[in-house]
Formats: structure tokens, sequence, C-alpha cells
């Protein structure tokens, strides 16, 4: 299958390039704009509750009911025997909780535009340098069963989980990256930093934030232990544990996220012989 190639290069190519990036900044600050809301409409609710002025300890409650839909007519309201309450007791609490989850949902979102970003710089790269297909024979085989770049991204991403496989190609294409995955200014190893928000993005998406006995299990390896513990905790609710997180941490991880994303990007301008400076555009096409 031949290679396309984007018309005026190199220029189209390193336009392309800071499209991907400048694509990622921008869904992410939505999202980081987003988190800060959410907090501020939780502080001013907070703050507005007036305790003095309610029945203790009642501030609100709810009860769940259903409808049976066989019963046509007639009554067909039944109480679940399930209700909540929110009150001066648990409200704290409560709170926390909906800033946490709040905060786990925005971080599944950065997650998966970081994701996004990832194959669609390495489709870009590759459809504007096809010949660094053959420095990986897996790769040329799939492009040969493929119906194009981004699906051969895919198939060689689910090879391995948590995208490890794409990583390994960025350390395949660049020196740059690979000195600087682990040496950097964060002295972070981001092949397991990366690998442990991959473990978590799945929790908080699949298992709705319930911890699992085998993530449990997983962070008694001492280096993802420490990652861990610097923006997440485990707590139990209602004898089940769940994974904890704060708004300030959330913007911790975006930034790692964003200094991750920029990183890629240089790397692959510099094995394309382009400029590596970072700059916000609009191209006039995008």
């Amino acid at each position: 299958m031949s290679v396309p190639k984007f018309s005026n290069a190199p220029y189209s190519f390193h336009t392309e390039l800071k499209k991907r990036i400048n694509n990622y900044f921008e869904e992410t600050t939505v999202y980081e704009s987003d988190s800060l809301t959410i907090e501020g409409i939780l502080k001013f609710y907070q703050q507005s509750i007036d305790f003095s002025k309610m029945p203790p300890p009642f501030i609100n409650q709810n009860a769940s009911y259903f409808r049976d839909l066989r019963i046509k007519t007639g009554e067909n309201l039944f109480y679940s025997g399930y209700d909540a309450e929110l009150n001066v007791n648990n409200f704290e609490l409560t709170i926390s909780r909906l800033e946490s989850r709040e905060s786990l949902y925005i971080f599944s979102q950065i997650y998966e535009a970081f994701e996004s970003f990832l194959k669609n710089i390495l489709k870009s790269f590759y459809e504007n340098n096809g010949e660094r297909i053959n420095e990986v024979i897996l790769l040329k085989q799939l492009l040969s069963e493929s119906d194009g770049m981004s699906s051969m991204i895919n198939k060689f991403q689910r090879k391995e989980k948590n995208n490890k496989k794409l990583f390994w190609l960025l350390r395949k294409l660049s020196t740059t990256f690979k000195d600087n995955e682990k040496d950097n200014c964060y002295c972070v190893d981001y092949s397991i930093w990366f690998d442990l928000m991959s473990d978590i993005r799945h929790l908080v998406v699949h298992n709705r934030q319930q911890v699992s006995n085998i993530f449990k299990e997983s962070l008694k390896e001492n280096r993802k232990a420490k990652i861990f513990e610097q923006y997440f905790r485990i707590d139990d609710i209602l004898g089940k544990s769940y994974i904890v997180t704060s708004r300030i941490n959330l913007n911790n991880i975006n930034m790692h996220f964003g200094s991750l994303a920029l990183l890629i990007f240089k790397c692959l301008s510099i094995e394309a012989k382009l400029d590596e400076k970072y700059i916000k555009t609009t191209p006039s096409w995008a």
C-alpha cells in the first residue's frame, strides 16, 4: 500500500504537527476550566447553606421509586426501599465526594484527549515519513492489511494494553524521546506514570471509580505506589473501596499530560527535521 503525502511538504506537514498539539491544548484547557467551574459552584453552594435556619440535621433528601411497566392501569408506582439524605453530619463528605467524582470524570476526558493526540500525531508522522515504517516489521505488515494509516496505528495499539506499543514506537522513532521519558525536569518515569494513569482511567470509566483487588495488588510495586500517592487515595464508602482525588491534583495531572504531549510534538518535529518550537496557531485550512 502506498503511503500518502501532504502537498507542499514540508510546510503542510509542519502545520499538521502544530495542529495536532494545538487541538490537544485547546481541548484540555476547556476541561480544566470545567473543573474550576465545578469547584466554584460547589463552594458557592457550601457557603450559601445556613444551617441555623434548617431543622437539624436535615438539609435535603430523596427516595427511589419505580413503575412496574407491566401494569397498564391502576397504581403501578412502587418504593424501592432505598433513600438518601443530605444532612449536617454528611454535608462536607458529600461535597468532597462530588468534587472527586467530577474531577475523575474530567481526568478520563483528558486521558482520552491525550490518547487521540498520540494516535493522530503518529499517523501524521508516518503519512509524511513512510520510509520509517520499514524500521518496524510489524508496522509494515499491518499497513499491508489495513485500509489506511489510522487503521494501522489502531491495530498496532491493540497489540498491548495501556498504549504501551505506541510508546514503544516513540522510543523507536526518537532517541530524544527515549532519553527524556525517564530523565526529565520532573524526575518522573513516564512509562510507569502513564501505565498507572491508564489503569486508573479504566477503573473510572468501566468500574465507576471502584477499586479492584487487582489494582490494589499493582500498587504494591513501589514505583507505582509513590506516583499514586501524589494524586489519589483510596477511601472506603459503604463498605467498598473507591479512588478519590481533588481539583488541584487533577490540574497537576493535566500539567503532566500536557508536558508529555509537548515532548512528543518536539521529538517528532526533530525527527522530521522541522522547527520544534511550539506556537499557538490556527491553520487557515483547519
